[in-house]
């Protein structure tokens, strides 16, 4: 769990997924509490752990990129380099989405 907490502190967004041999629910909730993705007890096939990291690393994969998105859709949505003067331009320049 310290090591868990270290983590977090440096890199918030990093998936953590736990392997123990200690796999009590009380250890799975404080786990989970301390910010893991996952908690697998050791016995956890090669295969499955594979499929688990894929998972996590794409989910991250998703999560940056619609946090890009997000931005390039805010950023055009600034109207700062549209030239207009005439009415109907002012009134899009007034309105805000937000």
């Amino acid at each position: 769990m310290d090591v868990l907490s270290e983590i977090r502190l440096l890199h918030a967004q990093q998936p953590v997924i736990m392997i123990t041999a200690y796999g009590s629910v009380e250890n799975a909730v404080r786990a989970m509490q301390f910010g893991a993705t996952q908690l697998h007890p050791e016995a956890v096939g090669q295969r499955e752990t594979a499929g688990h990291l894929r998972a996590a690393v794409a989910r991250l994969k998703a999560e940056e990129e619609n946090i890009q998105l997000k931005a390039r859709a805010q950023a055009a949505l600034q109207l700062e380099h549209i030239v207009g003067k005439s009415e109907p331009m002012l009134k899009i320049f007034v309105w805000s989405p937000r």
